[in-house]
């Protein structure tokens, strides 16, 4: 009963690998009439090997990528700051009258990369577009 369950396994480690050890060689051989068939060297085995772990790892990396793609960020306008411009007033001008200004600011303070609500005329303010 060993006997048996270990040619089992072994005859499934061959046909997954491509492996056939000499004895099952024989055997084929004789059960098929004709000569042995012909093996896959070790380094046939290595470079199947390694085909496989470059489809999985390039599968991987392909997953990986599109799972961590974020959504694209907002499109926005340059806007140079001239005298008398202040982040209020800027944010104000881009709002309906039902949306709430305050929103805006912290948006245009997020999308320009700025922490303050102090305005100076030469300053770059990336402003949503549309």
């Amino acid at each position: 009963m060993f006997d048996i369950v270990t040619n089992m396994r072994s005859l499934v480690i061959e046909d997954v690998i491509g492996v056939t050890s000499p004895s099952h060689r024989a055997q084929g051989a004789l059960r098929s009439g004709g000569s042995a068939a012909t093996t896959t060297t070790p380094s046939q085995f290595a470079v199947r090997l390694f085909v496989v772990v470059v489809v999985v790892c390039l599968g991987l990396l392909l997953i990986g990528g599109a799972a961590d793609a974020g959504p694209p960020p907002p499109a926005t306008v340059s806007y140079v700051v001239v005298p008398g411009d202040t982040l209020w007033g800027i944010a104000a001008g881009l709002v309906g009258p039902d949306e709430d200004v305050r929103v805006m600011v912290a948006v245009i303070k997020e999308l320009s990369g700025i922490d303050t609500s102090v305005l100076v005329p030469g300053d770059v303010l990336q402003l949503p577009r549309g």
